[in-house]
C-alpha cells in the first residue's frame, strides 16, 4: 500500500510541476516573445512627431545596432482571441516560441491565434504600450535618447534573478502552492516507508549488511517508486497537451525546460564552489571522508555530496552515518 503511495503522490507532483511549467511557458510567450530578453514600457507625452515617422525611426535604430523589437497587441476584431506581434526593422526576427508558420502565429494557448505583422502595416494600432527586445546596451542608450528627443517616456521594466521568479512561483502561485503540497505528500509517504521498514532495516544490520548497503539499497528502492510515478504523471500531461495544443507544441515545453536544466546546474555549481569557504574547519564542523578534497564538509553538506554514494564508496566514509543515524560499526 505505502508503495502505491509514493507512486501516486510522484504522479501528483509531475502533474501540478507540469501544469506549473505550461503556465510559465504560456507569460514567456507573451512577454519575451521570439527570443527577446527584455522588456520596456514607451509611454507618449506631448510629441507631435506624425506616427509614421516614428515607426520609421524605430526601425532605422533597429537596423542600426541589429537588434530585435517586437510588439505583442490584442486584435482588433478579435480581442480576446487574437493577440498578433508587430516586428520593426528590416529582418524578421527568428524565434522558437511562439511557433509562426506563414505568419500564422500559433500560441501555447490552443483558443488564441494571432498574424505577424511588420510595424508598416501597424494600421490604427497604437505606438504606446509594452515592448519586447533583443539588442545591446548600446541600443537601450540610443531608445533612451530617441524617446528624449520627441518628448516619450521608456520604462524598462526591472528583470528578477531566476531564483527570485522560482520562488515567486511557490509562495504567491496557486499552482506553485500544489506543487509544495505533492512534494511534502511525497516526502511524507517516503519518511512512512522507512518507518514500516524500519523492522527488515534492522534485520539486514544483524545479518551482517553494511548499514551503508542498506540506507543505499533503500534509497535507490524509494528513487524507482516515485520516478515511476513521476514518469506516468509526466506522459499524462504531455498526450493531454497533444491532444488540446498539438503536437508541434512540445518542443516549446522542452525548450522551457533545458533553460531552467541549466539554470538549477548553475545554481548548483555555484552551492559547490561555496563549500570550499569550509576548509581548515574540520575539527569544529566534522571530517569527510579522505578521499574528499573539500576536508572542511559540515554536516549539511556530507549529506548533501556523499550520502548516496555506491556501497564501495560509502566504506570510506562511516562517520557520516554514525553521527547522523546511530548505527554502529
Amino acid at each position: 500500500m505505502i508503495k502505491q503511495s509514493i507512486r501516486i503522490a510522484g504522479f501528483i507532483l509531475a502533474l501540478f510541476a507540469l501544469i506549473l511549467v505550461f503556465k510559465h511557458t504560456h507569460m514567456m510567450q507573451e512577454e519575451k516573445p521570439l527570443g527577446t530578453t527584455e522588456r520596456f514600457n514607451l509611454t507618449l507625452l506631448s510629441t507631435e512627431t506624425p506616427k509614421e515617422q516614428l515607426v520609421n525611426e524605430l526601425n532605422d535604430l533597429v537596423d542600426q545596432y541589429h537588434a530585435v523589437l517586437v510588439k505583442v497587441v490584442p486584435n482588433q476584431d478579435d480581442y480576446s482571441n487574437q493577440r498578433d506581434i508587430i516586428w520593426f526593422g528590416s529582418h524578421v526576427p527568428a524565434g522558437n516560441s511562439p511557433k509562426i508558420s506563414d505568419n500564422q502565429i500559433s500560441w501555447l494557448e490552443p483558443s488564441v491565434g494571432g498574424m505577424l505583422i511588420h510595424s508598416s502595416g501597424m494600421g490604427v494600432r497604437p505606438l504606446y504600450g509594452s515592448y519586447s527586445m533583443l539588442g545591446s546596451a548600446e541600443f537601450k542608450a540610443a531608445l533612451k535618447e530617441w524617446c528624449s528627443q520627441n518628448e516619450m517616456s521608456i520604462d524598462f521594466y526591472k528583470e528578477y534573478p531566476f531564483v527570485t521568479v522560482f520562488l515567486a512561483y511557490f509562495i504567491q502561485h496557486g499552482i506553485g502552492n500544489a506543487v509544495l503540497i505533492s512534494f511534502f505528500l511525497l516526502l511524507t509517504t517516503i519518511i512512512v516507508w522507512f518507518v514500516t521498514h524500519a523492522k527488515s532495516r534492522a534485520l539486514r544490520l544483524l545479518g551482517g549488511i553494511s548499514p551503508q548497503r542498506i540506507h543505499f539499497e533503500d534509497t535507490l528502492t524509494i528513487i524507482s517508486l516515485a520516478t515511476q510515478g513521476f514518469l506516468m504523471g509526466c506522459a499524462a500531461f504531455l498526450i493531454y497537451l497533444c491532444i488540446v495544443s498539438g503536437i508541434n507544441q512540445l518542443s516549446l515545453i522542452h525548450l522551457i525546460g533545458i533553460s531552467i536544466a541549466r539554470e538549477s546546474d548553475r545554481i548548483c555549481l555555484c552551492g559547490l564552489r561555496s563549500c570550499k569557504g569550509s576548509r581548515g574547519r574540520a575539527d569544529e564542523r566534522g571530517k569527510c571522508h579522505k578521499d574528499c578534497k573539500q576536508s572542511g564538509h559540515s554536516a549539511l553538506e556530507n549529506f548533501l555530496f556523499h550520502s548516496f554514494c555506491p556501497p564501495s564508496d560509502m566504506k570510506k566514509a562511516p562517520y557520516f552515518y554514525d553521527a547522523h543515524f546511530g548505527i554502529l560499526n
